[in-house]
């Protein structure tokens, strides 16, 4: 996912967040719970980037110049 996301489909992923989480965020206020689904939309958003960039070069590097090679161990994706 290295493109940004349009505001429909974050409005999407955060309809099914909802649902999905529904018992666990019941409890908050209206306005916690679109806050709080929309870090996780973003925080998702802003993973998938970097193990995008990570499986494209096969390599991390640190601020500390600490290179981690990186190899997929399992990659179910591909699998289904």
């Amino acid at each position: 996912m290295n493109k940004i996301i349009s505001s429909k489909e974050k409005k999407e992923m955060t309809s099914k967040l909802a649902i999905a989480f529904g018992k666990e965020i019941k409890n908050l206020s209206k306005e916690n719970q679109e806050i709080l689904l929309d870090d996780i939309v973003t925080a998702f958003q802003n993973r998938i980037v970097v193990f995008n960039r990570t499986i494209s070069q096969d390599k991390l590097n640190t601020k500390d110049n600490i290179e981690f090679h990186c190899k997929p161990v399992l990659n179910h994706l591909k699998e289904q």
